[in-house]
């Protein structure tokens, strides 16, 4: 929805879909879980949302492995907004 039909109202509730399934196996570690937050952050920061692209990027930084792209692209986003 995001990418193919641009529309990111739906492509959010697809995603928030994603983070609870994850929640409920307890499979928050990697994945559709990370991917789902991390996407969420950029729709939130395309959106001029800074709170709630500020909230998905500390999560996916918190659950993130520090040697991954996921991480390292929320701590960039973080420490832009920092300044």
């Amino acid at each position: 929805m995001q990418n193919q039909y641009k529309d990111l109202t739906k492509a959010k509730e697809y995603y928030q879909r994603c983070i609870v399934f994850a929640e409920s196996t307890n499979d928050t570690k990697q994945g559709f879980y990370l991917y789902s937050l991390l996407n969420l952050g950029r729709i939130s920061d395309k959106q001029k949302d800074v709170a709630a692209a500020t909230r998905y990027y500390k999560e996916v930084q918190q659950k993130a492995e520090r040697k991954s792209e996921a991480f390292n692209e929320a701590r960039a986003y973080l420490k832009k907004k920092r300044k």
